[in-house]
């Protein structure tokens, strides 16, 4: 992340009065969190927002702060900015950006980017999450209050796996001790975020660990799931934030796969991987067109999954 990149994006965010606030597809922790936070510190210095996320939030992070002001529908159509939260690809905010009329795109991400967008870009690939960059920027702005650490400490809690994954560096650490200090109460968020998990998401979590299957010449360890599974169960697409990375932990594994079938013909792809193991899962996904991190990825192709009984 270049300090005359930031301090363009500071700037910015100074000088407009009207924000538009986007996030990718599928919104997660991060996503969410980093979105709330920005919105609540541009309205503390008296700026307009509206949040836009193109899918509704998961019902796990209705807790944050702010969560009920977010749309997935947009009506008004001008603004002065726009700021793309945690999207490595543009195409995942389902946002039709020519019929949007503002002066600046403002890109904001943790992700190594293929097609790099925006007017103004802000994207550090060694952050633990958007939420990470997002605490860099409003401190620069504003006073943190309880609200915004809460909404940040969750993005960055939910991207790093419970400071759990590689991306978790000693400064995420030190970051997440401030917020804890400002007020967010980290045992809350792990609760909200993985403790309080719905009897069909337990089901489906059961369905995809009783499926794991195991290449070991190729160190692939994969599970899927479709969508007659969902149904059948009373299951959300949602309910399996993160059991990929379960998955993930078999011995034996270089790297994670999970299928998710969904709506309109589609495969959804999770991958993971770890330090030491050889393999960049970034690079197996932007193969079919996705991209990600070198040890978190994921991919969507066209198809539908033909998992035949007994197959896991």
């Amino acid at each position: 992340m270049r300090k005359t990149d930031f301090n363009l994006v500071i700037q910015a965010l100074k000088k407009f009065d009207t924000f538009l606030i986007a996030s990718h597809e599928n919104p997660d922790g991060d996503a969410i969190g980093a979105m709330l936070a920005c919105g609540l510190a541009l309205e503390k210095m008296r700026k307009r927002v509206t949040l836009f996320s193109p899918d509704p939030l998961p019902e796990n992070l209705r807790f944050l702060p702010g969560s009920a002001k977010i749309i997935s529908r947009l009506q008004e159509k001008k603004f002065d900015a726009i700021i793309v939260l945690d999207a490595s690809d543009i195409k995942r905010l389902r946002l039709n950006l020519s019929g949007l009329r503002y002066q600046a795109l403002i890109n904001i991400d943790h992700h190594p980017q293929k097609k790099p967008f925006g007017d103004l870009r802000l994207v550090a690939p060694n952050a633990s999450s958007a939420s990470e960059i997002a605490y860099l920027l409003i401190k620069n702005l504003v006073d943190l209050n309880a609200a915004m650490a809460t909404c940040l400490l969750t993005g960055i809690f939910t991207d790093t796996g419970s400071f759990q994954h590689a991306n978790t560096s000693p400064y995420t650490m030190e970051i997440a001790a401030h917020l804890m200090k400002t007020g967010a109460n980290l045992n809350k968020i792990a609760r909200a975020t993985y403790q309080n998990k719905s009897l069909s998401a337990l089901k489906v979590w059961g369905l995809a660990l009783a499926r794991v299957k195991q290449d070991r010449k190729k160190g692939v360890t994969l599970s899927a799931i479709t969508q007659k599974d969902l149904k059948e169960i009373g299951a959300k697409q949602e309910d399996l934030e993160g059991v990929v990375n379960v998955i993930n932990s078999a011995a034996g594994t270089k790297y994670a796969l999970l299928l998710l079938e969904q709506k309109g013909n589609k495969i959804r792809a999770s991958l993971r991987s770890e330090k030491g193991r050889g393999v960049d899962v970034g690079r197996i996904a932007e193969r079919y067109g996705g991209g990600g991190h070198a040890l978190a990825s994921g991919f969507t192709i066209k198809g539908r999954l033909a998992w035949k009984k007994g197959s896991g």
